[in-house]
């Protein structure tokens, strides 16, 4: 798995002290080359703090972008690449989840105003089942089914999402470097019950777990 499929990796890797930046870039040719992926985004990547016994699971659309920039780059506390799929027992893993229909208009907005090539990542809606290759559209519950859920600490998405890690945690991340999405908003509704059948398993996860922030 090369570098450039993991998720939204140029704009991480310009805002990331090259070290860190180069880190990274090793972590997943070294550590991801048989691992399993799901829309480009390889499984199991994540941040750690072994200091503070906290990984941040990063998954597309759910903040990933700001946790990742934020943290490596953070001169209070010594995040790494790690893969999750290596269990480690004194780990709390840290999953921010995004309500579908959000997270689904903020990936439209995304590729919408980016000036990529869409039409390789738009979804297809088929007799109301999506099929998609990009890891954007793909279902949230997809990218944690491997992970121990009774270690499992729950965000709810929101504009203070990082400010409630850090307070949560006692931890320090760098707010010069929180990504802040700047796509324009030109898809802003979309027909939320066909969301709410083709995400019924994130919606399923949602329902059945305890948020941290709620």
């Amino acid at each position: 798995m090369r570098a450039s499929h993991f998720i939204s990796i140029n704009n991480i890797m310009f805002k990331i002290k090259k070290s860190k930046g180069d880190a990274l870039r090793k972590f997943i040719d070294n550590e991801c080359q048989n691992v399993e992926s799901i829309g480009g985004h390889v499984i199991g990547i994540s941040l750690v703090n072994k200091t503070r016994n906290i990984c941040l699971v990063l998954l597309p659309k759910n903040a990933s972008t700001s946790l990742s920039t934020s943290a490596l780059t953070s001169t209070s506390d010594d995040w790494l690449p790690f893969n999750f799929l290596k269990e480690d027992p004194d780990l709390r893993y840290v999953v921010v989840l995004r309500d579908p229909v959000d997270r689904f208009i903020s990936a439209l907005n995304m590729f919408l105003t980016s000036g990529k090539n869409i039409y390789d990542s738009l979804p297809i809606i088929f007799r109301r089942e999506i099929a998609t290759e990009d890891c954007h559209f793909c279902p949230q519950s997809n990218f944690i089914s491997k992970l121990p859920l009774d270690r499992v600490d729950f965000f709810f998405h929101n504009k203070n999402v990082l400010e409630e890690i850090e307070q949560h945690y006692d931890i320090k991340f760098n707010e010069d470097a929180k990504h802040e999405n700047a796509s324009k908003k030109l898809v802003t509704a979309i027909d939320e019950e066909l969301i709410k059948t083709l995400y019924a398993k994130d919606y399923e996860l949602i329902n059945s777990v305890k948020f941290i922030n709620i």
